[in-house]
């Protein structure tokens, strides 16, 4: 029984000197850390010993003083979302040739697209294998149903239907290239199965940063207006588009308008785009991103929000020998801050021979 009780008192003694040792050296390891990086002394004043009372006191004097030093730890990081905003991009005719033998149009910039968290394009075709030429247009767009796969896998997400081409093979094929988009990864804007649809903001969302995307046609809306139970575009009717403006307020920190209109091959905006562009941006717009001129017009401020009239051509043929500025174009970049803020980026391209957009002059 005493051997017991003598080896129950010499593990107890064996306990309390482990335990004690363990202190210590977790002790000296926090204060050689701190001394060796000359960050901060442990003030004999206020630990006058090591205890294990008072262990807790300085490893939680020490854990402080690293958060102090080295603000970088609790810093938070600031989060942005970038988009890349391209102009008129028609794939049919020969550039609808060259996707059918699977080359890409966008060989010479997808590396580009892959930079931005969003691509957004006009697409200024229809995209079906439906329909027939609308009667009476002189220029009517239709590409193979093989671009949509081409658009996605050259890294475009998003893009605006609402311009005087997408219906240029009627309803049904509008109707089929609408079908055809939501069964891909690429979202779409401007354009729907009724007015309402038109009309709606796209929301798109990334980083705690909501964009919402509005989208409207003026040349030849006569032909591309959708109705109340007809697939179409949006248009300028002004309590439409204000109120889906402020609808698009209301739900996102940014709220972005990609405009078709303008004089084509004009390269100076007009006075009736102007007027509209601030009616726009009154009504609670923060961007605007204009296209159909086929070639690049100015942009301007308007209470401290850009207003770009025109990026011009993307990717069209026959465009780059007309010696008009047509063979020339823009891409936008934006970058938008979590608080709203946001800043911007011209791009100059150049159309190739064929008509498709590169970063290079050819």
């Amino acid at each position: 029984m005493k051997e017991q009780r003598k080896n129950t008192s010499i593990r107890t003694i064996i306990n309390i000197a482990l335990f004690f040792f363990i202190a210590i050296i977790v002790s000296v390891f926090f204060v050689f850390i701190k001394l060796t990086e000359n960050k901060t002394e442990v003030n004999s004043n206020d630990i006058d010993f090591i205890t294990p009372q008072n262990i807790p006191q300085i490893t939680s004097k020490l854990s402080k003083q690293l958060d102090y030093d080295n603000p970088q730890i609790t810093e938070e990081v600031q989060q942005e979302v970038t988009i890349l905003f391209a102009g008129d991009t028609m794939l049919a005719r020969s550039i609808g040739d060259m996707i059918i033998t699977g080359e890409n149009p966008f060989k010479y910039v997808k590396d580009e697209f892959i930079k931005y968290d969003f691509v957004i394009l006009n697409l200024e075709c229809v995209v079906s294998d439906r329909g027939a030429p609308f009667a009476g247009k002189k220029f009517t767009f239709q590409a193979p149903v093989r671009a949509i796969s081409t658009l996605e896998l050259s890294g475009v997400d998003i893009v605006s239907l609402s311009n005087n081409h997408t219906m240029d093979y009627g309803n049904n094929a509008f109707l089929d290239m609408i079908q055809r988009l939501d069964n891909s990864e690429i979202r779409y804007f401007g354009g729907g199965r009724d007015r309402k649809a038109a009309f709606a903001p796209l929301i798109i969302q990334r980083n705690g940063i909501s964009i919402a995307l509005l989208a409207f046609n003026e040349p030849e809306s006569w032909v591309t207006k959708a109705g109340e139970d007809s697939a179409g575009t949006a248009w300028y009717q002004e309590d439409y588009l204000f109120d889906s403006i402020t609808e698009a307020e209301d739900t996102a920190d940014v709220t972005i308008v990609v405009t078709h209109w303008g004089t084509e091959y004009s390269r100076e905006f007009s006075g009736d785009q102007q007027i509209k562009a601030q009616k726009m941006i009154d009504a609670g717009a923060d961007l605007i991103v204009g296209a159909h001129p086929h070639v690049i017009q100015g942009f301007e401020v308007y209470e401290g929000k850009y207003i770009y009239y025109s990026l011009g051509n993307f990717a069209f043929d026959q465009m780059p020998h007309r010696g008009d500025g047509s063979g020339k174009g823009n891409m936008l970049e934006m970058s938008i801050e979590g608080n709203g803020n946001y800043q911007t980026r011209l791009i100059p391209i150049q159309l190739t021979n064929e008509g498709l957009p590169s970063l290079s002059e050819f």
